[in-house]
């Protein structure tokens, strides 16, 4: 376990905290905010600062919290019982949320090779599965710094290519429709983009020194992935004309074959490939924490309260191998985009309702002195709240029901468990 502590240090879940954030969302956000032109960046600076305020939240709450994550948060300020509901519904949403970057992995693996059938793309994907897996049953810092190096590096040399070919003229304000309706819609899909800003809290009894580590892991990761996130939506935006870049799949190979001639649709294929298994290996590991954090507490089966010898949480990672592989199986009959939208527009709802709790956490437990209070942490409960009521509001209803039904299913499951 002492090596495992000394491996598990700040750069290690640096790294979880970047991966979890710089997956999917990094590489389809151009195309999906290029209609949006100004109004879309502008939403991303907007989105961007509340998401920042909520990481501060999040690092307010883990300087003297154990493991666990959010629910961890929810036991402290309102009990056993609520804290089960909160355990489940992180654990769901961490898993399910993933599976459309699983998904979009191999369907870049599919454009990179050529055409498969579905049978194929079921072994691909199953493939991808068994060997991330193997990767975590070795622990939290195997492999993280080097899967974000690989991801990070890329989106900091691509914005270069811009400062020759780009022009903020590319960058136009659309009359078709209004800049408030306009900002709203692209606040909601630049919030995908950073959603897991809280994957850093949840191994803290296997981090070296987790009341510093954590804060400064989760306050850096999110600003680094910011700060990505803004220069490459402009690089690419002032490069690629709004008409060409809003109906690529790929933004990245657009933007290549726009700036540089030819056709780069497999060079990116691989960047693609690397982003998304790295982030899909990240959130199994996270999701793998929640659920042995929560069998710690008797609120999960006692065997997802195990380490092997490299200090792993074998049982809660398998398991989230293996329901991912299920619920992809289950999304077969759809196009992969459909895939991908019908998963991301309800776990984005349930994510922003746990970051609305956890903003009314910090509130209360310095209400109750048990966190140092101060103006600044009030202002980020403000912010907090503000941001995720307004976001929730914008969501269509059918999301925010099928959010619901997730603490839903935890209270019904609750009742079994304590009888």
């Amino acid at each position: 376990m002492k090596e495992y502590m000394q491996r598990a240090g700040f750069w290690s879940l640096l790294a979880l905290v970047i991966g979890v954030q710089l997956g999917l969302g990094a590489t389809i956000l151009p195309s999906n905010l290029a209609p949006y032109g100004v109004w879309g960046i502008l939403s991303f600076l907007i989105t961007g600062s509340g998401v920042i305020s909520l990481a501060l939240v999040f690092a307010a709450l883990s300087e003297n919290s154990r493991a666990g994550g959010p629910y961890v948060y929810v036991q402290d300020a309102f009990g056993d019982r609520a804290a089960f509901v909160a355990a489940w519904s992180y654990w769901i949403i961490s898993w399910v949320g993933t599976v459309p970057i699983l998904v979009f992995a191999a369907g870049s693996m599919e454009m990179l090779f050529g055409g498969w059938s579905t049978s194929t793309a079921i072994i691909v994907e199953i493939t991808i599965l068994t060997v991330i897996t193997l990767i975590n049953l070795t622990g939290v810092g195997a492999g993280e710094i080097i899967f974000s190096a690989a991801r990070v590096i890329p989106f900091v040399v691509f914005p270069f290519i811009a400062l020759k070919y780009g022009s903020l003229k590319n960058i136009e304000i659309p009359k078709d429709i209004s800049p408030m309706l306009a900002l709203n819609k692209a606040s909601l899909i630049a919030l995908w983009g950073f959603l897991g800003i809280e994957a850093g809290t949840t191994p803290a009894d296997t981090v070296e020194n987790p009341n510093k580590t954590i804060p400064r892991a989760i306050i850096y990761g999110t600003f680094i992935v910011a700060a990505l996130y803004i220069v490459n939506l402009v690089s690419v935006m002032s490069v690629v004309p709004a008409g060409a870049l809003s109906n690529s799949l790929s933004p990245y190979a657009t933007y290549l074959e726009y700036s540089m001639g030819g056709d780069y649709a497999k060079v990116v294929s691989v960047f693609i490939i690397i982003v998304c298994v790295g982030c899909v290996k990240s959130w199994i590991l996270t999701s793998g924490e929640a659920a042995y954090s929560a069998a710690q507490e008797q609120m999960f089966p006692s065997s997802f309260a195990k380490r092997n010898k490299f200090a792993s949480p074998y049982v809660g990672v398998i398991t989230t191998s293996v329901l991912m592989g299920i619920c992809g199986l289950m999304l077969k009959n759809n196009t992969i985009k459909e895939q991908i939208n019908i998963l991301i527009e309800f776990c984005s709802t349930a994510y922003l309702i746990l970051y609305m709790i956890c903003a009314v956490i910090l509130g209360i437990m310095m209400w109750r002195r048990k966190i140092a209070a101060s103006v600044m942490r009030w202002s980020l409960v403000t912010v907090g709240l503000a941001f995720c009521s307004w976001a929730i509001c914008m969501a269509r209803p059918r999301d925010i029901i099928g959010a619901a039904m997730i603490p839903l299913s935890g209270v019904v499951l609750g009742l079994f468990r304590r009888k």
